[in-house]
């Protein structure tokens, strides 16, 4: 299912109205309250920063 995800271009699934629902979900499950937006900067992030992003993430 990761890998399927990663295949996924984020605009396409902003195009389809999935990229908020993914992230809400992952705020949800860190049980942590949600930072701030960061929208604007994860839209601006090439496939490299985002992958190093979720894993720096994970990693926590």
């Amino acid at each position: 299912m990761r890998r399927a995800l990663l295949s996924v271009p984020l605009d396409r699934l902003r195009e389809h109205g999935l990229l908020e629902p993914l992230l809400s979900l992952t705020r949800e499950a860190s049980r942590e309250p949600a930072e701030a937006d960061r929208s604007e900067e994860i839209k601006s992030m090439d496939v490299a920063a985002l992958l190093a992003m979720a894993r720096s993430t994970a990693a926590q």
